[in-house]
């Protein structure tokens, strides 16, 4: 869960363990370490229940909420929380377009 408002949540491709947590050399072409789990599988690729969400009915901030918890940010380079984008006052939400083309490995989310 993420712990402040420049916090994204994060998501493994797969189940396992974290085995540890430091700074390791991720794909930027900085070649510079940055902060990773180590995720040893367990073979067992298990999920956590999806929860679908009307977005007709949903509030602004359910909205936000639920891109905040989906570790959706920004790939432009400071990995800016796309919540933070919407935030009440600075725009209306209309609609909610997602390029779900921006995958691993370019992910800062991506675990190392």
């Amino acid at each position: 869960m993420p712990e402040d408002g420049l916090s994204s949540a994060i998501h493994a491709s797969t189940s396992g363990t974290i085995t540890a947590i430091g700074m390791e050399v991720v794909a930027h072409a900085s070649g510079l370490p940055d902060l990773c789990a180590t995720l040893i599988p367990d073979g067992k690729d298990e999920w956590i229940p999806r929860i679908g969400m009307d977005f007709h009915a949903a509030t602004g901030a359910d909205i936000r909420f639920a891109l905040r918890m989906a570790g959706v940010v920004g790939l432009g380079g400071a990995v800016f929380p796309s919540d933070m984008k919407l935030r009440a006052g600075k725009h209306k939400i209309k609609s909610l377009v997602l390029n779900g083309a921006e995958c691993e490995p370019s992910s800062p989310a991506t675990i190392c």
